[in-house]
């Protein structure tokens, strides 16, 4: 019995062995196809809103929303997913809503508030602008889940866009006074600037203030790595690591959020 025993144990040991020689091509495929995973190609959803009727004047300049849907097509969305490029997030059109602006009866009231509104002393932006400037576009348009960009003729002294951190909604301003720090009458924002910075555009605002829906926030003023998008020392384009694993995190979130609600 011993000898037939010890054969039998050698023959386990050899049947285990060829086993995992052949399912070793099949876990090699696992590992391979979860590192490809985590660095597939995300893709979101983005719904443009472009009112239309909403008259604004400062300085003598009067301002509307000039922005098309070309400029979005050709020029904005190429613009934002290059900046995006790097971490491996796409942003794609799920809609382009044009439609008339509501006009609350207090219209001329509000939109004078958010042309006056401006920074405090440490930089922020004026947090009562967003409610008042909400007034003017169609809850229903808004999509639950997807992100929504919403143009409006101006944000303010020296504002060109707003976010909520982890939200799924923007706001942008096309005319824009932060390149003179308000000492000169707004103009039009630039769709998009060549490299390196110079006084920023409407496409590269966006890409920003998407950054803060997908989690990232401002980096602080004595930040030394130059040329960042979400801010720092210098204003630029670049993403840093840390950078593209949370927004990647946080855009995954965002991807199975609106799968859901389809």
């Amino acid at each position: 019995m011993k000898p037939t025993s010890k054969y039998h144990c050698l023959g386990l040991f050899y049947t285990m062995v060829l086993i995992l020689i052949l399912l070793a091509p099949e876990l090699g495929q696992t590992t391979q196809a979860q590192k490809i995973n985590d660095n597939e190609l995300i893709v979101l959803k983005v719904r443009f809103h472009l009112p239309s009727g909403i008259m604004m004047e400062s300085k003598s300049q009067k301002m509307t929303n000039w922005v098309t849907p070309e400029n979005i097509k050709r020029s904005l969305l190429p613009e934002i997913n290059r900046i995006w490029r790097p971490a491996g997030i796409q942003f794609e059109i799920e809609s382009i809503e044009e439609y008339e602006a509501i006009k609350p009866a207090n219209s001329d009231k509000l939109l004078r508030e958010i042309i006056d509104s401006h920074r405090d002393e440490d930089g922020h932006s004026d947090d009562t602008r967003l409610p008042k400037i909400k007034q003017f576009f169609t809850p229903a348009k808004k999509h639950p889940t997807a992100h929504n960009v919403f143009f409006f003729p101006y944000l303010g002294q020296t504002s060109q866009g707003n976010a909520r951190f982890k939200g799924n909604e923007l706001f942008v301003g096309v005319w824009t006074d932060k390149p003179t720090k308000a000492k000169k009458p707004p103009q039009k924002t630039l769709l998009i600037e060549p490299e390196p910075f110079k006084i920023g555009s409407l496409g590269r605002t966006l890409a920003h203030e998407l950054g803060h829906n997908l989690g990232l926030k401002h980096p602080p003023k004595e930040d030394m790595v130059p040329y960042r998008l979400m801010g720092g020392t210098t204003q630029g384009y670049l993403l840093t690591k840390e950078e593209i694993k949370t927004s990647r995190d946080e855009a995954k979130i965002h991807q199975i959020s609106y799968s859901k609600s389809k």
